[in-house]
């Protein structure tokens, strides 16, 4: 009679367990997001600030500034056709970035826009920050430019609402 009440409570211990594991799972199901699409629909991403007040929020996006990002372009991708480049965004609530950009060339000591050669559509988009805190764009100015001269560039992504740029230069040789 021990041994059947000893098995019964283990089965019950059992029961209870899976009970609070699947409880659990389906909260956590409830903070993600999930994003549709086209290639894959099994991407699932975790929206860390789904839990936040409204407050919150609102402090973060006052709190974050234009100094905490930085643009790169990715070594061995730099052509006279185009780049990728690398955002970096260390701020507590990170900006979202679209895909258009400034091109300039420097001459005679002052940075001039290059003229686009070529009409052209940009995609209405916000590129979100990966894990790393980064946005790899690939960018084909080719397609805007045509293929660039030799000499000295810097291209500009705009930050936030207020026409903000943070800038990298890099030669075309």
């Amino acid at each position: 009679m021990k041994k059947k009440y000893i098995i019964l409570m283990v089965i019950i211990l059992i029961i209870v367990t899976i009970f609070i594991i699947l409880i659990n799972y389906k909260d956590n199901k409830e903070n993600e997001v999930k994003v549709l699409n086209p290639i894959s629909n099994n991407v699932v991403i975790e929206d860390k600030y789904a839990n936040l007040t409204k407050e919150e929020i609102d402090k973060l996006v006052e709190n974050r500034s234009i100094n905490n990002v930085s643009i790169k372009i990715k070594e061995g991708t730099l052509s006279k056709a185009g780049a990728t480049l690398i955002i970096t965004d260390k701020n507590d609530f990170p900006y979202g970035y679209g895909e258009d950009y400034k091109l300039e060339r420097l001459e005679n000591g002052n940075w001039v826009s290059v003229k686009a050669t070529k009409s052209y559509n940009i995609d209405s988009i916000a590129h979100l920050v990966d894990e790393n805190n980064q946005v790899k764009l690939e960018l084909n100015w080719e397609e805007r430019y045509g293929n660039l001269k030799n000499g000295k560039y810097r291209i500009g992504i705009e930050v936030g609402e207020a026409n903000d740029f943070v800038y990298t230069e890099f030669e075309i040789k």
